[in-house]
């Protein structure tokens, strides 16, 4: 008998098949993370994704005892039927207000503090300030000393109505409101009612 090719004689002369190890059964592999290693820029954009929502928890905890929120002004214009104590408090920071006198429009342009810009219409006086050197710049007035109101702008999207105020000593100064929900229009109709002349 021709011996198996491949096969190992035994002592006896017998040939033996080569026994083949069988082969190994498959395992599971890790996943592939190739893909991060030939895009670092998706790489560099989760992991600061990643980080970004850490930090945006960890300001969400830390900002409120950080930040007086009682010294950030509301967002828009607030008319008198929406004044909350903590709004005229905050108002009353910078401009003082008489126990029975009533705001009719307050707008401020700053998300940071009341001193910072604030424009006040009451039942008895025109207000307009911001800050200047550390400290708010005012423009007080009541409203029988004031002459002209003319409008500078209206306003559009992101900006503010602009409306100059003409005192009787001379004085110009402006007073401005957001253009939302038509409040701007509101307060320049209330200050052409209480003032003696109207200049477009």
């Amino acid at each position: 008998m021709s011996p198996i090719r491949g096969a190992i004689p035994d002592s006896r002369g017998l040939s033996l098949a080569r026994m083949e190890p069988p082969d190994a059964p498959e395992t599971s592999r890790p996943a592939d993370r190739g893909w991060l290693r030939k895009n670092p820029i998706l790489a560099s954009c989760l992991g600061c994704g990643c980080l970004g929502a850490l930090l945006l928890v960890a300001l969400s905890v830390v900002a409120p005892q950080l930040i007086d929120l009682t010294q950030v002004p509301p967002l828009g214009v607030v008319d008198g039927s929406q004044l909350t104590p903590r709004i005229r408090a905050g108002v009353e920071g910078v401009v003082p207000l008489e126990p029975d006198e009533q705001v009719l429009f307050f707008y401020s342009s700053s998300i940071v503090s009341y001193a910072d810009d604030g424009n006040l219409l009451t039942d008895r006086r025109v207000v307009s300030w911001s800050e200047f050197d550390g400290a708010p710049h005012i423009y007080d007035y009541p409203w029988d000393e004031i002459d002209h109101i003319s409008v500078v702008s209206m306003g559009g999207f992101l900006e503010d109505a602009v409306f100059s105020v003409q005192a009787a000593d001379g004085v110009e100064f402006r007073i401005i409101f957001a253009p939302e929900e038509g409040r701007h229009e509101e307060a320049l109709e209330e200050m052409r009612q209480r003032t003696w002349k109207d200049d477009e």
